[in-house]
């Protein structure tokens, strides 16, 4: 079955979402009351949201984003799982795993009121695991029983593309509320080979695939408010997976909620403190082409679930060179909470940073 309504929940939580926002923030006109002003040139918002302004018609941004992901020990529920308890029913126990996101973001100003963008991705992904070896025909050269040897893999390329339309539902000197409706394009691999000390033509896990194999839908809503002295900003996005890809499976859905709050303190800099929550769905189906004894990640029963994170982030504001806006914008993030459906390696912190060019 090539269409799936599992997880629709996600979808109903967005409407009503969208709905709050909406009625709280109906109006009309311009998010900047000052002739020639930018919505975009006067966004402060952390480096970990996009989606929440428009650009005038004919005006362009570029921005480089970078995201490090880095995970370390496993968790099952709320709980740590030690290397014991995951080599009771796995051969290999995830250690450490790094992953490096590099986005291009590119934004088109169609109309005041529509904006389009294009974000494709490149990923290089790393882990580290051990390996128990407790009988013979498991050993590899050099390895006594009753020990554990460490290995690693590594996997890079580019990931899936994200096409976005966003349009201006209410905008005025206070609050610019925005819908945004996406695609993400299976531009990225779910074939790579995992490469090890241990195994060298087995096919990486599912988290370490550059891509989802599936068309997915990018649904959303965000609100930006202009306060006296500061700007906040709620925002909540979807990832609708309906479909199966070639392999045979689908990542389950995803919805993210964001709530931040951001202080200019002159021309040039600017702090901002970010809340975001991110639900997961299961993964539906499996590959079959995973050896699912191997390791917890390569078990499709151990994705889905929920994390909280908070991000303390700053903003630097260097001025224009050649009538081109420069914003550089940087976030840390710490998890505040995680819950694992399965075994999973546990979030250790988030960095983001992006380069802004408006022009």
């Amino acid at each position: 079955m090539l269409f799936n309504l599992h997880n629709y929940k996600y979808l109903r939580s967005l409407l009503t979402i969208i709905f709050v926002i909406q009625m709280y923030a109906a109006s009309a006109q311009s998010c900047c009351s000052a002739p020639g002003c930018s919505c975009a040139q006067n966004d402060i918002s952390p480096a970990g949201i996009m989606n929440d302004h428009l650009h005038d018609r004919g005006d362009w941004m570029v921005s480089y984003r970078y995201m490090q992901m880095d995970m370390q020990n496993n968790i099952m529920g709320s709980q740590s799982v030690s290397n014991a308890d995951v080599f009771n029913n796995y051969l290999m126990s995830p250690e450490k795993m790094t992953m490096d996101m590099h986005m291009l973001m590119i934004m088109y100003g169609l109309s005041d009121k529509i904006t389009l963008m294009a974000m494709p991705t490149y990923m290089v992904s790393s882990m580290t695991m051990n390996m128990y070896s407790t009988a013979a025909p498991m050993q590899m050269p050099g390895m006594a029983a009753n020990t554990v040897m460490p290995n690693s893999t590594r996997v890079s390329g580019f990931g899936d593309t994200k096409l976005y339309a966003l349009y201006g539902i209410a905008q005025n000197s206070r609050y610019n509320l925005i819908a945004s409706a996406g695609l993400s394009l299976p531009t990225g691999s779910i074939n790579e080979k995992a490469y090890t000390s241990i195994y060298s033509d087995l096919r990486a896990d599912y988290d370490m695939q550059t891509g989802t194999g599936t068309l997915d839908f990018l649904p959303g809503i965000s609100l930006l408010a202009h306060e006296t002295g500061f700007d906040w900003g709620v925002q909540a996005m979807g990832t609708l997976r309906p479909f199966y890809n070639s392999n045979g499976y689908r990542f389950g859905n995803e919805g993210t909620m964001e709530l931040w709050v951001a202080k200019k303190w002159n021309s040039f800099i600017s702090n901002s403190i970010r809340m975001e929550a991110i639900a997961d769905g299961h993964i539906g189906g499996y590959d079959a082409g995973l050896v699912t004894l191997m390791e917890p990640s390569a078990d499709a029963t151990n994705y889905g679930g929920f994390k909280a994170y908070i991000y303390p982030g700053i903003n630097f504001y260097p001025g224009t060179l050649l009538s081109t806006t420069f914003k550089i914008r940087i976030e840390y993030g710490l998890p505040v909470y995680q819950y694992a459906e399965g075994i999973q390696m546990a979030s250790k912190s988030n960095i983001l940073a992006n380069l802004d060019l408006i022009f």
